[in-house]
């Protein structure tokens, strides 16, 4: 069963990243069921900023590992369709605003942890591939920062507030030089 957050008028990107992002939940269930092939210590329970002094994250080590993953997946997603140049206008641009929302939610603290007293072999050897993997599409995409303005973002990326700070009719003239061809 996938739970779906619906806030106001959604279209079509909102709901590929929110199958994206709430299917990979359910696939990380699946592949960590038994914590103890990847974590050491008792993940569900121990909260990140105990491990990083970061004071604001108040996430379990679980729910990081969680989110390192939904990144890396919708990351990967997003990237293949971009590069089959899937989407124009409106849904490109969405799509656009919505990887580059993805660089802020990367290495938020789990970076930060001993990895040895956190992490088996397997889960070092699985963190190392997904932070690989994301980093390395991120990297493809660093230009984006530049080009696109989400000062404005709450917890949740909303394409009407990205809207406000990114016009739609400037996305369009850069879209036409293909500055955004990838």
């Amino acid at each position: 069963m996938l739970f779906f957050y619906v806030i106001g008028d959604e279209n079509l990107i909102y709901f590929i990243e929110e199958l994206i992002h709430q299917g990979s939940h359910n696939y990380l269930y699946y592949v960590v069921h038994n914590r103890k092939d990847y974590f050491k210590i008792d993940v569900n329970n121990l909260i990140m900023r105990d491990f990083t002094k970061q004071q604001w994250d108040y996430r379990s080590i679980y729910g990081a590992f969680h989110g390192l993953f939904t990144v890396t997946q919708r990351v990967e997603c997003f990237d293949k369709l971009l590069t089959q140049n899937i989407f124009s206008g409106r849904e490109k641009h969405e799509l656009l605003g919505r990887l580059t929302d993805q660089f802020s939610r990367f290495r938020t603290g789990l970076e930060l942890l001993d990895f040895n007293e956190a992490y088996t072999e397997k889960g070092i050897q699985f963190y190392n591939e997904l932070d690989t993997k994301c980093g390395s599409i991120l990297k493809k995409y660093a230009r984006l920062k530049k080009e696109f303005n989400l000062s404005n973002r709450d917890l949740d990326f909303r394409y009407d507030d990205f809207c406000k700070l990114n016009p739609f009719e400037d996305f369009l003239i850069k879209d036409e030089k293909r500055i955004f061809n990838f």
